[in-house]
């Protein structure tokens, strides 16, 4: 996808689809509770979360971008109650939130690849074209694994959007998944303006990555680290 190759993009991600080896978990819900044994699950090492909250890690990225930007928009959607991650700060948003037992850091499940594979057929294939509908079957997919309506957009613009909400809702505490979307669909657009709608302190393309922190820049090494383009060294 960031490579714009688009035809590969949906090519490969089909292949993962139709393996017979990974199916999408018919209860959303199992997902965490089946946790390194979940039938969608493709890439999910194990991790010590009481550790990794200590250290600052595991759930750094979600609550950030979830917190500032989403969380008040996935509140309807069965899937923002049901995500079973085991942390204060994703618990005092999920009215029904049950800790589950899983020591999963869930990296790629099955549910993203179909989403993956939407987008790139999406960006491939003229509206109304039999590519563009497997994109919108795609989408809707997902959505009927958790009840949802299906979408059916029938221009370009409004399909790569209700993929991208789709994305961040059935995606919404895993990994900052929404911020590499919202970059890269600002990076292909060429306007930083599709993010800064819904960030607005995020106004120039240098802010698609992070900077060094300047912990890291004062430490003895830190001289030997150069600050990424547009950030200062010092404050």
């Amino acid at each position: 996808l960031y490579k714009k190759d688009y035809k590969a993009a949906s090519k490969e991600a089909l292949a993962v689809i139709n393996s017979t080896t990974r199916t999408l978990e018919a209860n959303y819900q199992d997902i965490f509770k089946k946790g390194v044994n979940s039938d969608e699950l493709l890439f999910g090492p194990y991790v010590n979360f009481q550790n990794s909250e200590k250290l600052g890690g595991a759930y750094g990225i979600y609550l950030q971008t979830n917190q500032s930007v989403y969380a008040m928009k996935a509140s309807s959607d069965p899937r923002f109650r049901l995500t079973g991650f085991p942390s204060e700060g994703i618990q005092k948003y999920s009215k029904d939130f049950t800790p589950f037992n899983q020591a999963t850091h869930i990296q790629l499940r099955l549910a993203e690849v179909y989403l993956i594979y939407a987008e790139a057929a999406a960006r491939s294939n003229a509206p109304g074209s039999p590519g563009f509908q497997k994109a919108v079957a795609k989408l809707n997919v997902v959505r009927d694994r958790v009840g949802l309506k299906g979408k059916s957009p029938t221009d370009k613009p409004a399909l790569l959007k209700d993929i991208r909400q789709e994305k961040l809702r059935e995606l919404w505490g895993e990994n900052g998944e929404e911020w590499f979307d919202l970059v890269r669909y600002a990076q292909i657009a060429g306007d930083v303006s599709v993010i800064t709608s819904l960030k607005p302190t995020v106004t120039d393309p240098h802010q698609y990555i992070m900077p060094i922190p300047l912990g890291e820049l004062s430490s003895p090494n830190g001289s030997e680290v150069s600050q990424n383009p547009g950030y200062p060294r010092t404050l």
